[in-house]
C-alpha cells in the first residue's frame, strides 16, 4: 500500500515537472503559458515528495523531485515567503490601494460597500463595473469625491476612486480590443503619483491570450514613459508566473506588492487559487503591508496594500 501510494506522488511529481518545462515555452504558446500559472504547486508537490521519499529512501526519485524544485523555486520563492513587518517601520504616512473585481453577476453590493466604509483606503480600483454597480457605489461619493467610472453590461466595465484629488483623469484604450483602462495622477501628501486601473480579457482562447498580452504590453509602453511614482492596478488575468507578466513589469520597471508576502490568491472565489488581482508598484516605492480582503460575494478576493514612497 506504501509503495502504491509513493508511486502515485511520483506520477503526480513528474507531471508537475513536465508541466513546468512546457512552462518555459509560455511566451510562444498560450496553452503552454497555462502551466505557468500553477508553479507553486508544483514545488509543494515536489517538496512533499522528497520528505516522502527520503523516508522511503528512494533516492532516485528525491533526485526528481529535486529537479522539480529547481524548476520552480526561483519563481515563486519572492511571492511564498512572508516579510517580517518589523523590518518595514516607516515614518512616512501612507496610502492605502484596494484593486477589486466585483463580479458582474454579484448583486450583494453591500458587503463590499460595508468594508470599503470600515478600512476607508485611499484608491480603490474597481473592475466588472456595471450600471447597478454604478448605481451602488453613489452612496460612496462623498468619501470617494474623486472618480471616474466607465460602467458597461458585459465584463469590462471599469472605475477608478479616489479619496484624494486627481488630476488628468481619462480612460484609455490598449491593445486590439479597445477595453477602457483608466489613468489620472493623485495628489498625495504633497507628492504625485501616476494611477492606472486596467482589466484584458481572460487567455481562455489564443485570440483572447493574444489580446490580453498586447494590453498589458502596449500599456507598459505606454506607462515606461509616464512620471513616476506609479501604481499600477487590476485584474490582469495572469499570475506573477505568466510570460504576459514578466513582460509587463520588466518593461514598466515595476514590481508586485505581493513580494516577500505571500502568494496571496484571489481567484476563484471564495476557496481561491491563483493570484490573477494586482498591485503593482513603481520601484520608488515600499510595501508596508498587502493582504486579501473577505469574501464579497465575487469570484474573486479584492487585494488591500500598504505602500510608501
Amino acid at each position: 500500500m506504501v509503495v502504491w501510494l509513493l508511486k502515485r506522488i511520483l506520477l503526480v511529481i513528474l507531471l508537475a515537472g513536465f508541466a513546468s518545462g512546457i512552462g518555459w515555452f509560455g511566451e510562444h504558446h498560450w496553452l503552454a503559458d497555462l502551466a505557468n500559472h500553477f508553479r507553486w504547486y508544483y514545488l509543494i508537490a515536489a517538496l512533499l515528495g522528497i520528505v516522502l521519499f527520503s523516508f522511503a529512501r528512494k533516492w532516485i526519485w528525491v533526485s526528481i523531485a529535486l529537479l522539480v524544485v529547481m524548476l520552480n523555486y526561483p519563481v515563486v520563492s519572492l511571492y511564498g515567503l512572508p516579510k517580517s513587518v518589523a523590518t518595514l517601520a516607516f515614518s512616512q504616512k501612507a496610502i492605502t490601494v484596494v484593486q477589486v473585481n466585483v463580479n458582474l453577476n454579484n448583486d450583494d453590493t453591500l458587503t463590499l460597500l460595508q468594508w470599503l466604509q470600515q478600512e476607508q483606503p485611499d484608491v480603490v480600483a474597481v473592475e466588472e463595473f456595471t450600471p447597478a454597480w454604478a448605481e451602488a457605489f453613489k452612496q460612496l461619493h462623498s468619501l470617494y469625491p474623486y472618480h471616474l467610472e466607465e460602467p458597461r453590461n458585459g465584463g469590462f466595465g471599469i472605475a477608478l476612486f479616489s479619496r484624494y484629488p486627481i488630476e488628468n483623469f481619462q480612460t484609455l484604450y490598449f491593445g486590439p480590443d479597445k477595453l477602457p483602462s483608466i489613468s489620472g495622477m493623485l495628489n498625495w501628501n504633497q507628492k504625485k503619483v501616476q494611477l492606472v486601473a486596467t482589466h484584458p480579457l481572460p487567455p481562455i482562447s489564443r485570440t483572447k491570450a493574444i489580446s490580453r498580452d498586447l494590453q498589458l504590453a502596449e500599456l507598459a509602453s505606454w506607462l515606461k514613459h509616464q512620471q513616476k511614482p506609479a501604481i499600477l492596478l487590476g485584474d490582469l488575468n495572469t499570475t506573477p508566473w505568466g510570460h504576459s507578466f514578466y513582460k509587463l513589469i520588466n518593461t514598466a520597471d515595476l514590481f508586485s506588492a505581493r513580494e516577500g508576502f505571500g502568494m496571496l490568491p484571489t481567484w476563484p472565489g471564495v476557496i481561491p487559487l491563483i493570484p490573477i488581482d494586482h498591485i503593482l508598484l513603481s520601484k520608488d516605492l515600499k510595501t508596508i503591508s498587502v493582504k486579501q480582503g473577505p469574501d464579497i460575494g465575487s469570484d474573486h478576493l479584492p487585494v488591500i496594500a500598504e505602500v510608501v514612497l
